[in-house]
């Protein structure tokens, strides 16, 4: 399997970049994880949307799911060609409605459908897509979200946003690669209800889940990160690195 970051941006896009956007593909066979703002640009540059067969959503939030209405008139435009491609939208439990009332203003209650094959995942039971076994573990966030891993031969996981837990430990466990989206510049807990990490946490996860691969991202654009990137490397022995926009890595 090889991964590449479509998106490494939290909340907006940088200059150039994208959200949330994750591109997992073996044998001919392309996944999406996540489908953020500026996604499907960045898509193009490495898959034609033709060859993308499934989208993988993790939670209902827009940095992670906004940029399907491009890539639905993506393949709108396809078909006007003559060219049918229905891709499957994997959403969170719940999530088909969420992501109808995003579009809620054109009054089209097949926006998607028409363009797209839109289930819900069932958690308990994963998903397997060409050979890939799919597992989600569910992970604190304001809304709710899945942490998503994906094993043919290597192992992935992908944490999606979320704040530290032993339900992410246990997916990630043995992973080749950890890609952990740890937006927090430091810890400022304060007792209340939390969504994100910060790198020195996700660190500590990776230790704990003797993985391979420590890769982070989910950065605010205007940040730097070269402080947290050094507190992370203390705590984790292993290859740790931020997740560079457009390349690839293997699995």
């Amino acid at each position: 399997m090889k991964l590449t970051i479509l998106g490494n941006s939290g909340a907006y896009p940088c200059a150039d970049g994208a959200c949330s956007g994750y591109l997992l593909t073996d044998n001919g066979t392309g996944i999406l994880l996540d489908c953020g703002t500026g996604v499907v640009a960045n898509l193009q540059k490495h898959l034609s949307i033709q060859k993308l067969s499934h989208i993988i959503i993790s939670h209902i939030h827009a940095d992670h799911f906004l940029d399907l209405i491009p890539l639905r008139y993506a393949l709108f435009r396809l078909k006007s060609l003559g060219i049918i491609h229905r891709p499957v939208i994997h959403l969170p439990p719940g999530g088909a409605p969420q992501l109808l009332s995003a579009v809620s203003f054109l009054e089209n209650p097949d926006f998607f459908s028409e363009y797209f094959h839109v289930e819900e995942y069932n958690p308990a039971e994963g998903l397997n897509i060409s050979g890939i076994d799919f597992k989600f573990a569910p992970v604190p966030h304001y809304v709710p979200s899945w942490a998503i891993s994906a094993k043919k031969g290597g192992k992935l996981t992908f944490s999606s946003d979320c704040a530290p837990g032993d339900t992410l430990v246990d997916l990630a466990a043995g992973s080749d690669i950890f890609l952990c989206e740890a937006l927090l510049e430091k810890n400022d807990d304060d007792g209340s209800p939390r969504g994100h990490m910060t790198m020195e946490e996700a660190a500590a996860i990776a230790r704990k889940a003797a993985v391979k691969h420590l890769l982070v991202s989910h950065f605010w654009p205007d940040s730097d990160y070269s402080h947290q990137l050094a507190a992370a490397k203390k705590i984790f022995p292993g290859k740790l690195e931020m997740a560079e926009l457009n390349r690839s890595y293997s699995v």
